[in-house]
């Protein structure tokens, strides 16, 4: 009996002095790795010109819209003068109808798609992230292997503060950067 419970002293002094070893965190700052990593500022150039071919499409199907509003504010300001016979008024009001479905068809038809672009905008700008993210994961997880690390932790998650000798983000940030060809 008294051989097994040294027997279960010496392994379970074994199991503690494995374990024992803290483990070695490194911590990084993503929103940091975002804003300087180059790939982010080419991706928000490609997607404002996305936005803005976008908008000019969705300018150029208004603009029959805007058509019909013109004509049906003159409509409108002709009602207004003291001199239309009721007959005059009743003929406006009737031309006026078909304009005003008109109207608001086109209205319709423009908002559906404003929806349409910005769900597109919406999903590409994810798509973007996505792979950005990807990128960064990639060469924080190879730093941190470089850096002997067991762990790697991201500030502003979680993590209050870290001391600077564990921050990894300016190492992550070179080796992003590393492949930026020069313009």
């Amino acid at each position: 009996m008294k051989k097994i419970a040294i027997a279960l002293a010496s392994l379970l002094a074994l199991t503690v002095s494995a374990f024992a070893k803290a483990p070695t965190p490194v911590v990084v700052d993503v929103g940091e790795l975002l804003r300087g990593y180059y790939k982010t500022a080419d991706a928000d150039l490609r997607l404002k010109s996305a936005q803005q071919t976008a908008e000019a499409e969705l300018n150029k199907q208004a603009e029959p819209m805007r058509k019909i509003e013109a004509q049906l504010a003159e409509m409108m300001e002709s009602l207004k003068n003291p001199a239309l016979t009721e007959e005059g008024r009743k003929k406006i009001e009737a031309d006026a109808q078909p304009l005003i479905q008109q109207f608001n068809a086109m209205r319709q038809q423009i908002g559906e798609a404003s929806q349409k672009a910005s769900q597109e905008l919406q999903q590409r700008k994810a798509v973007v992230q996505e792979g950005l993210m990807k990128d960064i994961r990639e060469k924080t997880v190879e730093v941190a292997k470089q850096k002997n690390a067991d762990m790697v932790l991201t500030l502003n998650a979680g993590v209050l503060w870290a001391d600077s000798a564990y921050d990894i983000t300016k190492d992550v940030l070179e080796a992003l950067n590393a492949g930026q060809t020069k313009k």
